[in-house]
């Protein structure tokens, strides 16, 4: 178990009733709430998605992404507040990370608008000035309040970095995530929304230009789909 002081309480309740999950979220991977709080297992994406599935070789990832989450926290960066990370060991690990609930929120996937996608690009760049990359910056992991306030969540992929060829791949998989989103919905995202969020992340390269679906794409999206 890791947690900060103030939520030790929380966390140390959460133990003891661990086994009753309420209000059952949809969606990849088991996600689910207690009270305030958003917990959520960590399972393997791709070709390892069903064969190991929810154990990993060592507790890394799940200490990393609880460390990330400290450091954007404590640097004011838009995203739940953590609580703590619990950890199981049986002959492998299984992990979950615990946060705050975001109130009235919904996903950017669903929030076709100029102004949310231009915030969102304004909290890409944010990230990427505390020199962190996210590693699977894509659409659902963007959230969005009433009041246009755009939060990212989900950092088990990150890693602290200040090389510029590492923040682009962010961007670019933010864009695949938007051609992935209109290749498998109806309801297609404008691409002109992706100029909104590459405005407000002050970037001055027409980077869809260079975007192509290729087979590779496809195999990976239907490996992955979510």
């Amino acid at each position: 178990m890791l947690t900060i002081a103030k939520y030790k309480h929380k966390i140390t309740d959460l133990i003891t009733n661990f086994n009753r999950k309420i209000e059952a979220y949809s969606g990849r991977g088991a996600v689910f709430t207690y009270n305030d709080m958003v917990i959520r297992q960590y399972r393997h994406g791709g070709i390892f998605r069903n064969i190991l599935k929810e154990s990993f070789l060592s507790p890394e990832r799940f200490e990393n992404e609880f460390k990330i989450f400290l450091y954007l926290n404590d640097n004011g960066f838009p995203t739940a507040k953590a609580v703590g990370s619990l950890i199981r060991k049986h002959f492998l690990f299984q992990g979950f990370i615990v946060t705050e609930k975001i109130s009235n929120v919904k996903g950017l996937s669903v929030s076709f608008n100029g102004e949310l996608f231009f915030n969102a690009g304004k909290t890409a760049k944010n990230l990427h000035n505390l020199n962190i990359i996210h590693g699977d910056m894509h659409l659902d992991n963007f959230l969005c309040s009433n009041d246009k306030k755009v939060y990212l969540i989900d950092f088990d992929k990150s890693f602290f970095s200040k090389s510029e060829k590492n923040k682009l791949k962010d961007i670019k998989r933010f864009i695949r995530s938007v051609l992935k989103h209109n290749y498998f919905h109806s309801n297609k995202i404008e691409l002109e929304l992706i100029e909104y969020f590459l405005s407000g992340y002050g970037s001055e390269e027409n980077l869809l230009k260079d975007m192509k679906i290729t087979f590779k794409n496809k195999i990976s999206w239907f490996l992955n789909k979510h």
